[in-house]
């Protein structure tokens, strides 16, 4: 895994590339055979508003759905976030980096997103420390780009590279463009609590 440190004229960002490609291939794997069981926004218990309606519009599953407490250490999406926890403990960052939370995190969750055509999730903030995010899908199909609004910064999703990023920055994903019918963007977050 290679990891770079970003925090100059916009978000603090760590952006994880060269992941080994055995290790993404079992994360996509165990993320295509979960499909089936995704769950429409109301059902996955997340993004609302203060007038209780849903920020997004696609389908996801939080990984424990899938699995037991104890089981998800079998999970390889579990796996790779964990060695990525064990490699932000030993980042050399200013002692405010929000980074620092790698040292002290009780636990992580999962959520697998998949969108098509006409799918987004509205600005938002997360309610965790940090928020990493894993794309495993080629960027064939228009919009589904991370944005930082507060910052003016837009990441475009890049296949097999991972993104962490402090939670309570204000972010959304825009909605995707496709002649798809099939889902085209596949992300998994992880949540650092």
């Amino acid at each position: 895994m290679k990891v770079t440190y970003s925090w100059e004229d916009g978000p603090e960002l760590l952006r994880v590339t060269e992941i080994e490609e055995e290790k993404i291939n079992e994360v996509y794997k165990e993320f295509t055979s979960l499909l089936p069981f995704f769950k429409n926004p109301e059902r996955t218990g997340s993004a609302v508003n203060e007038d209780g309606d849903f920020e997004k519009e696609n389908n996801g599953l939080f990984l424990l759905e899938a699995y037991t407490p104890i089981g998800i250490n079998a999970s390889p999406t579990h796996k790779l976030f964990s060695e990525l926890a064990e490699i932000g403990k030993n980042i050399s960052v200013t002692p405010h980096s929000i980074v620092n939370y790698f040292k002290s995190f009780n636990r992580l969750s999962y959520l697998f997103s998949a969108y098509k055509n006409g799918q987004y999730y509205k600005a938002h903030r997360d309610s965790s420390s940090l928020t990493g995010l894993l794309w495993l899908s080629e960027k064939n199909y228009e919009g589904g780009d991370l944005l930082f609004p507060d910052f003016n910064t837009t990441i475009t999703p890049e296949k097999n590279t991972l993104i962490v990023f402090p939670s309570h920055y204000l972010h959304e994903v825009t909605t995707v463009k496709t002649q798809s019918e099939d889902y085209v963007r596949f992300c998994v977050s992880a949540f650092f609590v």
